[in-house]
């Protein structure tokens, strides 16, 4: 199976992100379905949901800032 997990970087914020399934292209209508998790967990708490769902839909779970990876920010101004 493939590794779901990336860090995407936008400016100077760096955030967590696990994709499951493909995204919609011309040729499908694939809904995609965005999880959010509580505190303390990451995105990664919702991988048994997503790979069942992987087939029908495109499933992006992130880690909240402050909470799973990337570390958080030094200041919590920053959060």
């Amino acid at each position: 199976m493939m590794n779901p997990f990336q860090i995407v970087h936008a400016g100077d914020a760096q955030l967590a992100l696990y994709q499951w399934g493909m995204p919609k292209d011309a040729n499908d209508d694939r809904k995609t379905l965005i999880c959010i998790h509580g505190y303390p967990d990451s995105g990664n708490i919702w991988a048994a949901f997503a790979e069942h769902l992987a087939d029908q839909f495109h499933v992006v779970a992130y880690d909240v800032r402050g909470s799973g990876q990337p570390r958080s920010p030094c200041s919590p101004s920053r959060l």
